[in-house]
């Protein structure tokens, strides 16, 4: 695709021709307008730009063909200007007469000496044939010098615009990092090491390696809950754009008629199988997997009212019993759960052909607010739905976080310094205009120097230990801490005499929490109904069973976590013999084989080691 200017004119206009410059003996149609290749995107200018790098080495080409055209023509126009008609025909006769005698030839030589003087003069006729026929096309030839200086003259305009273009999109692109999350899961997501940990054990790790063994176990779903503002949504894009070119990503309707429901899940499936054996419509490679997403799924997944007035162990307050008036009333919840109860059962495995309709290299990731009001037959059913908790930010993850954003407000302040042309300050986008007439005021000054963010020198344990969450006082969200980050740089790009993380802590101090304490400590409570077993737990919960007195409850937990442990076993075995395995996973591998070593043992043999039960815990 290519690019046409008219004279100089900043906003190019998309063509579809095809040559930079006729290569035939034709003259040009249009001796104003050149054809450049290398600007890729239509109606971009320096007063709205957006998109792709500017191909500044297409516009170089072009250019040297246009040079190397305009010089073709300028020598033969030379070479007929420099032509004199009989001193080259003197000269040819002279040629011709110096070889003659040059080889001695006799008088009865006469036919030898005619054909060497017409050997000169014909080229002598050549030659000044090729002269005519150049002063015939003199015309033509100065109209493709005249027409080639206009261009080369339009084309160092376009190869300066361009440079500027490109150097405007990389200090925008900057900027833009600071709005616009891009990236993995550890260039996305700042802290929550376990949380990332683990998801790469039960899912990207195992996708990596089913691209050489399609029948690697892969999850067949995986549950992110947490409070709103925490990151759930955030992690999924992360994993999205992690697994980018393995997995297809693909999102559920927010339909809620069961009937319809099933049948949309069923049509995923089906897609997703013609997906992994390479014959959807884009023709993926095969062992393309898909990734399902589901937003909100207690609305379609949870208990009904009923079932949980009989048979949870915990009390549901007035707001989740009213929740689930609400979504029995919108569907069916019997059916979508049984149904989906089957539907995880064989979904991520790799299908065999287009009949095996209960596989086809699908898992689905699911976020909620309140997995308590998920069924728990979805949650404890042999490891298939496994959750994880995205926490509001505390200790470390606090430090981690404002300091992701610390980091990208300095990245973007310096995009912005290197703006070249101090007037394309004020055509970046998503600073205020305060913050542009700083940058330019300094720029002017030669003061640029004076503006950055030393993100290195932030004291983040102090600031994650004024603002830890608290059942008294809530917690800051990521994107809380996100908006108030952005805030304190604009402020500081307008106040730039006062340091950035004073600004931070002025905006920090004047936002509230945005998690209050009253959904805080909901979601406390949720977090430690569903949170898997800590050390402690778990051993006090082994002596229990060895004496036969672990209660229903616990014993649903003991279940779970075990089958968690065997799902994290698999995963680090994998990685282990792949030579990937870090020392933390080493600790961990042997803690859980550890367990499950106690596990099998007798109460006798449990007993004949030394772990005495503490019958006054219980």
């Amino acid at each position: 695709m290519k690019v046409t200017f008219e004279t100089i004119n900043t906003k190019p206009q998309i063509t579809n021709k095809k040559n930079v410059v006729q290569n035939n003996n034709t003259a040009p149609q249009n001796q104003n307008t050149t054809t450049l290749p290398g600007f890729h995107t239509p109606g971009m200018s320096l007063v709205s730009f957006k998109g792709d790098d500017i191909d500044i080495q297409k516009l170089k080409d072009a250019k040297k063909v246009l040079t190397d055209r305009k010089n073709a023509a300028q020598a033969e126009l030379n070479k007929a200007k420099n032509w004199d008609y009989s001193k080259e025909y003197d000269k040819a006769a002279a040629n011709a007469e110096s070889e003659i005698s040059n080889r001695n030839l006799s008088w009865y030589n006469w036919s030898k000496k005619s054909r060497i003087r017409d050997k000169w003069m014909n080229d002598f006729y050549s030659r000044n044939r090729e002269i005519q026929d150049i002063n015939n096309r003199k015309k033509y030839l100065e109209d493709i010098i005249k027409t080639c200086d206009t261009a080369l003259k339009d084309s160092d305009d376009k190869i300066a615009i361009g440079i500027r273009l490109n150097n405007l999109n990389e200090a925008q692109n900057a900027v833009n990092k600071m709005f616009n999350a891009k990236g993995g899961l550890h260039d996305r997501i700042a802290g929550y090491g376990a949380e990332k940990s683990k998801i790469e054990r039960m899912f990207v790790v195992p996708l990596a390696k089913s691209l050489e063994h399609p029948d690697v176990k892969i999850p067949s779903a995986i549950l992110l809950h947490g409070a709103t503002g925490t990151g759930k949504t955030t992690f999924l894009d992360a994993i999205a754009e992690q697994s980018a070119g393995h997995v297809v990503v693909d999102d559920m309707t927010e339909e809620k008629d069961s009937e319809v429901l099933v049948k949309d899940f069923n049509n995923k499936l089906r897609a997703a199988r013609r997906r992994f054996l390479g014959k959807d419509d884009v023709k993926s490679p095969y062992g393309t997997r898909t990734i399902l997403l589901i937003n909100e799924a207690e609305k379609i997944l949870a208990m009904t009212p009923e079932y949980a007035k009989e048979n949870l162990d915990y009390s549901l307050d007035d707001a989740d019993k009213k929740l689930l008036e609400k979504y029995d009333e919108d569907t069916n919840l019997v059916d979508n759960v049984n149904f989906f109860k089957g539907f995880l059962d064989h979904c991520s495995q790799a299908p065999a052909d287009e009949n095996d309709i209960q596989r086809g290299g699908l898992t689905v990731f699911i976020t909620t607010n309140y997995p308590h009001l998920i069924h728990p037959d979805l949650l404890t059913r042999d490891g298939k739905l496994p959750y994880i908790a995205i926490n509001p930010a505390e200790g470390s993850n606090i430090e981690e976080v404002v300091k992701h954003y610390a980091r990208l407000n300095s990245e973007a302040l310096e995009g912005a310094k290197s703006v070249e042309n101090i007037e394309d300050i004020d055509t970046l986008i998503g600073l205020t205009d305060k913050a542009k007439a700083t940058l330019k005021e300094y720029k002017k000054n030669g003061n640029l120097d004076r503006l950055y963010i030393n993100y290195d020198a932030i004291p983040y344990d102090k600031i994650a230990a004024m603002y830890k969450p608290t059942k008294q006082l809530g917690a800051y969200s990521n994107d809380r801490y996100r908006k108030v980050s952005e805030d304190a740089f604009q402020n500081y790009l307008e106040k730039p005499e006062t340091p950035y993380y004073t600004h931070f802590l002025k905006v920090l101090m004047r936002e509230k929490r945005d998690i209050g304490p009253k959904r805080y400590n909901k979601f406390y409570e949720i977090y430690k109904l569903l949170a898997p077993l800590d050390v402690g737990e778990r051993e006090e919960l082994i002596k229990l069973e060895k004496m036969n007195a672990l209660d229903e409850k616990y014993r649903a937990r003991l279940e779970y976590i075990r089958m968690l442990e065997e799902s994290d076993k698999e995963n680090l075995l994998a990685k282990q013999k792949l030579g990937q395995i870090n020392d933390k996973e080493i600790e961990r591998l042997k803690e859980i084989e550890e367990y499950q070593r106690l596990d099998n043992m007798t109460f006798e043999e449990y007993m004949s080691q030394g772990a005495e039960p503490d019958d006054d815990e219980y």
